[in-house]
């Protein structure tokens, strides 16, 4: 499923203007299926909406038992839970990891939510703008830099206060 993704129609048309097999969309929807109407509810302007009833067609969903008949079922679950069209439907990170295939290496002892959130640059407000798919205001890559080491050695003094 790995593709180059030269473009993401309508948020990045391709620059010759020519349809592109290698189409972001064209290949989520390729693995998704029909979407019905509340995967695709989020979808804001006319324009993404008629893009995306195009690409559709008739495709089918891909049944990831038959695609990999060796792999265990409740991987085969969680790929197929992980893999949500809309944004808003998504299930989080600490959702996900509840899921039966991690039941074999979960140690309920060790699991503690952060004392603190990470927060980044790049995804505060007006950072991006999702209407013109652009930038905002520049990000300080060294700032960015800074601030990963310092969540870094707070997460690890945390640590080894753990262990004492």
């Amino acid at each position: 499923f790995v593709f180059p993704g030269r473009s993401c129609y309508p948020l990045s048309p391709p620059a010759n203007g020519e349809e592109d097999e290698d189409d972001q969309l064209r290949v989520i929807l390729s693995v998704l299926g029909k979407l019905d109407k509340y995967d695709r509810s989020f979808l804001s302007t006319k324009t993404e909406q008629e893009y995306v009833e195009d690409l559709m067609g008739d495709m089918s969903r891909i049944d990831f038992r038959n695609e990999f008949p060796e792999t265990s079922k409740d991987l085969v679950g969680l790929v197929g839970t992980m893999l949500q069209f809309n944004p808003y439907f998504r299930k989080t990170a600490s959702i996900m990891l509840q899921c039966p295939y991690f039941d074999s290496v979960r140690d309920k002892k060790m699991e503690e939510p952060a004392p603190f959130k990470v927060e980044f640059p790049f995804d505060e407000p007006g950072m991006f703008n999702y209407e013109t798919g652009k930038q905002g205001s520049m990000v300080d890559i060294k700032d960015i830099k800074r601030r990963l080491r310092k969540e870094e050695s707070l997460i690890k003094g945390m640590d080894l206060l753990s262990k004492k």
